[in-house]
């Protein structure tokens, strides 16, 4: 396939180039300015877990910039040998559990370095010596409300644009509770009562990327864990407090992603989750105030973007960003026209203002076998004690057999009084018993802010598909929208196996669009993997939805055979596959798929990774004006990675886009991929906001 074919062939859809121009949040770094690097290959055990530390210590103790990237020691100002062989004897003999197996630090002199590493090596050196003028700049962004601040907080980041260094400069919005969490602790009854509470460490001075977790367990007294605590940690900020706290001082474990972190509490601030009713009320905010402080504007975010990347600019690392003007095929507008098939062969132009409309005059394109005779069986998590929820199910229990002829039965409710990720994951576990069809999770509403991603949807849909089920989030506001009620009608058929709208006419590119997602559960001495593809046709029909779980030691590989249940030979053989997979695809992953499709199937498998968190924002200028861009719009930032604006701003906040990135065994281009993903979108069934 060509690939104008899916480039717009007018600008109808994305208002006309004469109009307005786009521009993107990543600048790029002025090369000539960069000085000569040095690498240097570590020889030892597990060099790879002390790199970033070995960094760490030179960059303290030696003039110069030191990171760890790319598997090598890299600097601009490198030591002579015997300096090096010193500072490693020290080394070995201050700390042997962490050093001992460090033989030697040589210097590659073969090593050249890539346009992404030479924009880390800029990241970590000339934009970090100018973070003091960074925040000089941003003092008076940070805004104090009633209890609490709203810190604004720029997240730079590595880019490559084409074959050239870049950096992307977006900003991050928190809401900081005033006291810190001793404070907080100390007006508790019971300790177990900061289970739950979103913190983050306050003892570092990289405000950016200090650590942000959910507290999951009170450990105890600091007395009882001091000497521990000290031995954990090298940070002479953070000894010195917990060698000056009082024994009484509670130690809470904090999980951040996957890991978990003992601290004493005086070490945490708390966060404010603008979602949580339950953090609203206990710490006395005021929601609407909050809520309108954290909406950033597309001018006034542009503005404090334009407020760092000037100081980087004058200081001659950075040079103006991305737009539309200087780098046209990188903004080349996509095709974004689709047409959609309901039932009876109705064809209409997909538009999200009439798709409700549409879908209950004409109908479910496809309704799954077992559901002509038998209900949906659906479970439910109530986290809305005082909601009408019993007569949001009735009205569309009643609506689902009168205009679609389906049948629904509520097998199970699970009510959470308390919104935290132990409380949703008994939830999950005790209405997986049921064995339903579908988990409906009721939360309540959640602003487009620039804040983090959604973490209730994110926690439930990961809980339930490692137990084998689908699940759908429907927020408090839409209980109360009568209007909205096929949106969520076509989200819970669509997640039970049928089907209610197709493209109506197929991909050229695919035979099958899968998404793929993977969930892996440890335990003391195991681990669980739990794989779902669900499979669709070039048209966007489900086909089937394939479920494969492998219990393993937690050094084992994973065993080709699961790859086999997922991608069965009779369906795939000799056909070219695009998989979609939420966030990096595992090496491990990538293999198998490659070793399958080779070795077996004969196909050909496109991996497309998708970003959600950090991506850096586009914009639209039309007649001086900045505006948030339309559903659709691109950057192109090389042949393998990509900016997508797949959803649609509401009159307060910037759309959040995606960042797709190509695998390097895929068969399809970026443009192939950039369409897949933006019509997979649309198959995002009963979104009551556009989905991403």
């Amino acid at each position: 396939m060509e690939q104008t074919v899916l480039l717009a062939e007018k600008t109808e859809a994305i208002d006309s180039p004469m109009t307005q121009e786009y521009f993107v949040e990543i600048f790029p770094v002025v090369t000539e300015a960069i000085p000569p690097l040095y690498a240097f290959r570590l020889q030892g055990e597990d060099v790879g877990a002390i790199g970033g530390k070995l960094a760490y210590v030179l960059k303290k103790q030696y003039e110069g910039h030191w990171l760890w990237s790319g598997g090598r020691l890299i600097t601009d100002t490198p030591i002579a040998p015997v300096q090096m062989e010193i500072t490693l004897d020290q080394l070995r003999e201050s700390q042997p559990k962490l050093y001992g197996g460090l033989e030697s630090v040589n210097e590659d002199e073969r090593w050249q370095p890539t346009p992404l590493l030479l924009a880390e090596y800029v990241l970590q050196g000339p934009l970090r010596d100018l973070e003091p003028y960074f925040a000089q700049a941003l003092a008076t962004t940070t805004v104090q409300l009633k209890n609490l601040r709203v810190e604004r907080t720029p997240r730079l980041r590595a880019q490559q644009v084409g074959d050239m260094p870049a950096i992307s400069i977006s900003f991050h919005s928190r809401l900081v509770y005033n006291l810190d969490l001793r404070t907080v602790a100390l007006g508790i009854e019971k300790p177990r009562e900061l289970v739950g509470l979103w913190v983050m460490d306050a003892t570092t001075d990289d405000r950016l990327n200090a650590l942000v977790g959910e507290i999951v367990k009170v450990v105890g007294p600091v007395s009882k864990h001091r000497d521990k605590l000290l031995s954990l940690t090298r940070r002479p900020q953070m000894q010195q407090l917990i060698r000056a706290v009082p024994d009484e001082e509670l130690v809470v474990r904090v999980q951040s992603r996957r890991n978990t972190y003992d601290y004493v509490a005086g070490a945490l601030e708390v966060l404010i989750r603008p979602d949580s009713r339950e953090d609203i009320e206990r710490f006395g905010i005021d929601a609407e105030q909050a809520l309108r402080a954290l909406h950033m504007r597309p001018s006034y975010r542009a503005s404090l973007v334009r407020a760092v990347s000037d100081i980087a600019k004058k200081a001659g690392v950075l040079d103006n960003a991305y737009n539309s003007r200087a780098a046209p095929q990188a903004f080349a507008p996509m095709n974004t026209a689709f047409e959609i098939e309901f039932d009876g062969n109705r064809i209409r132009p997909f538009s999200r203002e009439t798709l409700a409309d549409e879908f209950g005059r004409y109908g479910v394109y496809h309704r799954r076998a077992r559901f002509h005779d038998e209900p949906i069986r659906i479970a439910m998590i109530n986290t809305l004690p005082d909601a009408p929820i019993d007569d949001f199910i009735e009205a569309m229990r009643r609506l689902l057999e009168r205009q679609y002829g389906f049948k629904i039965e509520l097998i199970k409710e699970r009510k959470v009084k308390k919104v935290s990720s132990t409380n949703l994951e008994r939830a999950v576990k005790a209405v997986a018993k049921e064995q339903a069809d579908i988990v409906l999770a009721f939360f309540p509403d959640v602003a487009e802010l620039d804040t983090d991603e959604d973490e209730d949807y994110r926690r439930v849909k990961a809980m339930a598909l490692g137990m084998g089920m689908a699940s759908h989030i429907i927020r408090r506001s839409t209980l109360d929208r009568p209007e909205l009620m096929p949106v969520v009608i076509m989200g819970l058929l669509g997640k039970t196996g049928n089907t209610p709208f197709v493209f109506s006419t197929p991909l050229p590119y695919a035979d099958f669009v899968v998404g793929l997602d993977i969930v892996r559960t440890e335990k003391k001495d195991s681990q669980t993997i739990t794989a779902v593809a669900r499979i669709y046709n070039q048209r966007g029909q489900l086909v089937r939805y394939k479920l494969a779980t492998e219990t393993l030691a937690l050094d084992e590989p994973v065993p080709l055979i699961l790859m086999q249940r997922l991608f069965p030979l009779e369906t795939f053989a000799n056909k070219r596959v695009v998989v979609h997979h939420d966030g990096a695809l595992r090496r491990e992953w990538r293999d198998l798929l490659v070793d399958w499709a080779g070795r077996g199937l004969k196909a050909t498998f496109s991996p497309v990774e998708i970003f959600r968190r950090g991506v850096p924002r586009l914009y639209m200028l039309r007649k001086k004006s900045i505006l948030a861009p339309p559903w659709g719009t691109v950057f192109r930032l090389n042949p393998r990675e990509a900016i997508l604006v797949s959803s649609v701003a509401n009159e307060h906040a910037m759309p959040r886009p995606l960042l797709l990135r190509l695998d390097e065994e895929a068969q399809l281009n970026i443009d192939e991929a950039l369409h897949s993903v933006l019509g997979w979108t649309l198959l995002h069934y009963g979104m009551a906001r556009s989905p991403r």
